[in-house]
This record gives structure tokens, sequence and C-alpha cells, in this order.
């Protein structure tokens, strides 16, 4: 007999076949086979992004799950696939309010039935035994009943529904037209994973229940059979160790997807951030004068000082070391965006754009990406070495950088930044500052070019345009016209 739900829906991706011919065996196994699918959102789905852009999703800092910015969370940052399940749930309680759906009974592709799941389908999942646990359709209720399998699956041939217990059961949950209208209403920010926010958050504050023994578990947390679509684990490679016939490439690949997904973000104290061949060097050297470890173009205890973090990407071309090839996985308590002189910076641009390809091209890519302009649309050397200097700093202002320098003189504002962020005393004082020519002689395939004398004549004859962009940019940081 079909237990007295208004609605059963087994959630799952549309592209997710095998895991949907899974569930559609299990729940017929166990006389649920008028079920509905519920498509999930993908994690990479213009869902995803539209939360994150309308600021619906927390940030790091601080960590989700212990409110500190520096822990020992294994995840502390809500992923895109946390994102989009959580959007999952949320539209599924929006569905059953606004259908008016009384109860609906909710599982996931991955779930697995135990052997003893009808008999309680049948004796313990009746509208008797429902109505008296208060749950029905007009209540605010929740009932779990299945989750990671533990020595609670063990059959004894009684049940029990035990009051104010929470367990994370997104994998088989039921809930109330009451409940779902809860849910709806409390929304305000995805600020914890689905289950947490259902379970563990709002879960408390309604009339919930689990069912003991539960009528199963998820395979994809309890055995490997299933990879997590959410967060990759090991135990995914373990169980295909098993398996036969033993599939090595699954097994590579699934240790693959443990071991480098996206599930944490580094609290770090400072990211220096300028266009090439405008001090990235000498800010390196200068904070390890003041004390911090801080790498150029690797990464340090404190930080890094790199123009390639002025974007996303992954991996960045010169990082030099593995924490140094892409900037989306850290978080710098202070950026300090560098600026150098215009005059003394762009004929050295000119020699980059000439004999680094791959930094161009970088450049270019990046700065055509985010502000639709073309540099090899600038025919002018000159012209586009401008150009670059300019766009990849408008670019840097768009990470809103605590404090922006001048290379030429910068120690004093460096240290005064260090001691409000509590990195060094206020009496700190290097006691012998780093050369301002570190790296003036930097060689191009083992040779330094010398960088171009531009004259007067050379300066006019860039755009007017592009002249006025220099002008503008000269007097927000009080350095003279190039000329």
């Amino acid at each position: 007999m079909r237990p007295p739900f208004d609605r059963i829906y087994c959630v799952s991706l549309p592209r997710c076949t095998e895991r949907r011919e899974h569930a559609a065996r299990e729940l017929a196994s166990v006389g649920l086979g008028d079920f509905r699918f519920f498509d999930a959102t993908d994690h990479d789905g213009p869902l995803v992004a539209e939360y994150r852009e309308r600021g619906l999703v927390a940030n790091f800092p601080p960590c989700f799950r212990c409110g500190q910015r520096v822990c020992d969370c294994p995840n502390n940052v809500l992923i895109d696939s946390q994102v989009a399940t959580f959007i999952t749930f949320k539209r599924l309680w929006e569905e059953i309010a606004q259908q008016n759906v009384g109860t609906a009974l909710v599982v996931e592709d991955d779930i697995k039935f135990t052997e003893y799941a009808p008999q309680l389908l049948k004796d313990a999942l009746t509208a008797e035994n429902l109505s008296a646990i208060g749950f029905r359709p007009d209540a605010e209720a929740l009932l779990g009943l299945g989750w990671k399998r533990t020595e609670e699956h063990a059959w004894s041939g009684k049940f029990l529904f035990l009051a104010n217990a929470i367990k994370m059961s997104n994998c088989a949950f039921a809930l109330t037209n009451g409940m779902a209208r809860k849910l709806q209403q409390s929304f305000t920010q995805i600020a914890l994973t689905a289950d947490t926010h259902i379970h563990r958050k709002i879960g408390p504050t309604v009339n919930t229940h689990i069912l003991l023994p539960p009528l199963g578990y998820d395979l994809s947390q309890s055995t490997g059979a299933f990879d997590s679509l959410i967060r990759p684990k090991q135990l995914r490679a373990e169980y295909l160790r098993k398996a036969e016939p033993h599939d090595e490439a699954a097994i590579a690949e699934a240790e693959q997807r443990a071991s480098t997904q996206f599930i944490r973000i580094e609290p770090l104290d400072v990211l220096c951030v300028g266009h090439p061949r405008c001090g990235s060097t000498y800010m390196a050297h200068l904070l390890n004068a003041f004390g911090l470890d801080v790498g150029h173009e690797r990464l340090g205890k404190h930080g890094i000082s790199s123009w390639m973090f002025a974007v996303e990407d992954d991996p960045y071309p010169f990082a030099r070391d593995r924490g140094a090839e892409r900037r989306r996985d850290k978080h710098f308590a202070s950026v300090i965006h560098h600026v150098r002189n215009p005059a003394d910076a762009i004929p050295s641009i000119m020699v980059e754009n000439r004999h680094s390809p791959i930094s161009y091209q970088f450049r270019r890519r990046h700065i055509l990406k985010q502000l639709g302009l073309d540099l090899d649309s600038y025919t002018n050397e000159l012209e586009r070495a401008a150009m670059a200097f300019l766009a990849w700093n408008r670019i840097i202002e768009h990470l809103k950088p605590q404090l922006v320098v001048r290379v030429e003189n910068c120690e004093e504002e460096v240290r005064q930044l260090l001691v409000s962020q509590g990195l060094i005393p206020s009496s700190f004082r290097p006691a012998r500052l780093p050369s301002k020519n570190l790296n003036s002689g930097k060689p191009y395939k083992g040779q330094v070019i010398a960088k171009p004398s531009v004259s007067v004549s050379d300066w006019r004859r860039i755009s007017t345009q592009v002249q006025a962009e220099l002008r503008n940019f000269c007097g927000r940081h009080g350095y003279p016209e190039p000329q």
C-alpha cells in the first residue's frame, strides 16, 4: 500500500541518466513507482551566476560553517555545486507551496532502500501514524527518513518516530505544505548548505521527527557506488578499487576529482598587484624587509606580489609554485595596488610586449574580456604599451584595494597599513630597504634589452584619447605628464 503522501519527488540532474535509472528501479522496488523527477539546478547553470551576482550567496570571509576567517574546516566556502543544490531545494519547496501540495516525500537519485523498507512503508508511514506525530498539510512539519548509513540502519522488527531529532536527511525526507511555506518565508540568502539549512537551522523551529530505523541511505556518502556530484570524495576511488573488473582510468579520475576540487579559500594577509615592469619584485622585497613572507610570483606564508593576480585564471603563466597558480581559492585581508610613473613604466612595457609574447597575450586576452579593448587594435607601439598600462591598472581598481601607492615612495604608507592590520608593531622600522633597481635588468631569453628612448614628439603622436587617459592617471596619482 502506497504511503499517504500527496506527491513523491526524486531530485535529479537531467543529464545523470545512470542515476535516474537507478532511482527509478529503487523506487519501484518498494512500491513508490508513481514518483516524478524534479530537475535539479546544475552547478554551471545561469541560476548559480545570477544568485551570486544578486548577492544572494554568502561570500568568504567568514567560513560559512564556523563563522571564523581562519579555521580548519575542510570546506569553508560555498562552492557552485553547493549553491546549485540549495537552489534546487529552494525551487522544490516553492513548487510544493505554490501548487498547494499537502505533503511530499523527497528522495535524491542515489537513494538505496534497505531490505526492510517495504515493511516500514507499510507499517510505519500510515495516515494514522503521521497524523499522530502532527504531520499534517497545514502544520510546519519535517520527517527525516534517510541519511548516511550507520548502525541505525538495523532492523529489529520495531520502529520509532523520534521527536526533536536532527539528521541530515536530504537523501530521503518528507515535508508538509506548511513546512514548505516556512522554508520559503525564511529564505534571505544562501549562507549554508541545503541540508544544514533545512534540517539544522529550520528543523529545530518546527515539528521535527526522524524514523528509526530509516528507510535508506545515500550511495555517494555511504559506499561510493556513485560519486558525489557536490563534493567528490576518495570513497568513490576506494569503491572502484574493490570493483570487478578493475578500471584503473576510472580510479585515477575519481582520485583526481577528489584531490583537486576547490572547496577551501586560504586566508592570507597581503596581495600586491600592479602592471608588469611596475615594481612587483620591489614590493615583495619591501614586505620581506618588514618581516613578512610575501613571495614574488610565488606564494609566501603572508601573501604574494604578482601582476597576474589582477585577474582570475588557472594556471597563471609565470607562477613559480602551486600556490601562485590561481587567485580564486585565496582571500587577502589587504590588497596593495602599486603604480609607477608612466614615463618610466611605459617604455619598459614596450620591451615586455615585444619580447614576452606570453605576458602580452595574457594581458591582451583579459583586457579584451573585461574592458572590451583589443590591444592589437593599437598600431603605434608606444600607444599600445600605454593602453596596456592604463587598462591593467583600471582592472586592478575593480579589486577595491585597501591601499594605492606609488612604488617610488611607498614605504611609509605600506608600513602604516601593516601596523593597522596588526602585522607589525607600530614602532617597527626595517633595518634596511631593498634597492629600487631590483629588476631593472630583467633578461628576456637570457638577454638584457635596454628600454627605448621616447621623445616628446613620440608622446604627442599617440591618440588624443590615450593622451587624455594618461593625463587623468597622472593627475590622480601625482605624476607629471609624460614628455
